[in-house]
């Protein structure tokens, strides 16, 4: 019996341990998310300190969103999209998460960003689409007219 009580408390202390580490992870995530708008640099540099492969499927695809999104915010031209793709793979398929129209928006940044400006539009009206007038991501909803009222100046479609 003895023997027995000793191996689930071996086991609780190792699952305790597990699920503490990458509580961890998830709070430094967030941290990053959270300073990301201030100091985009700083953002970068920390999820930089951040092991990947250390995280678990869902906090591996926010590190790729925070990625794209530090590096918009640094300023750094998207040079491809394939990060971008497997971003939208994953939240398309996890639609009620609230990052989701945050998501197709950088999606139009980055294809913006590579001169492919009718699929940039694509992706800002679907954001566009999910964030109604009284939303409570206004300042989401407020750079996604932006970007879309830029790109059709930069076509001019004026109407």
């Amino acid at each position: 019996m003895g023997k027995v009580s000793s191996f689930y408390i071996i086991i609780f202390l190792i699952l305790c341990g597990c699920f503490g580490c990458s509580r961890q992870l998830n709070e430094r995530l967030r941290h990053v998310a959270s300073i990301m708008s201030r100091t985009p640099e700083e953002a970068l540099a920390s999820l930089d300190s951040i092991d990947r492969k250390s995280l678990g499927g869902a906090d591996q695809h926010f590190y790729d969103f925070l990625t794209i999104k530090g590096r918009d915010k640094a300023y750094i031209k998207h040079t491809g999209d394939s990060l971008y793709l497997s971003v939208l793979d994953y939240y398309s398929k996890h639609r009620g998460d609230t990052l989701y129209p945050e998501v197709l928006y950088y999606g139009g940044r980055v294809y913006s960003d590579l001169g492919d400006y009718p699929t940039a539009l694509l992706y800002f009206q679907k954001s566009l689409d999910l964030l109604p007038e009284d939303t409570e991501q206004l300042e989401l909803r407020t750079r996604v007219l932006t970007q879309t009222g830029i790109l059709l100046t930069e076509l001019r479609l004026y109407d």
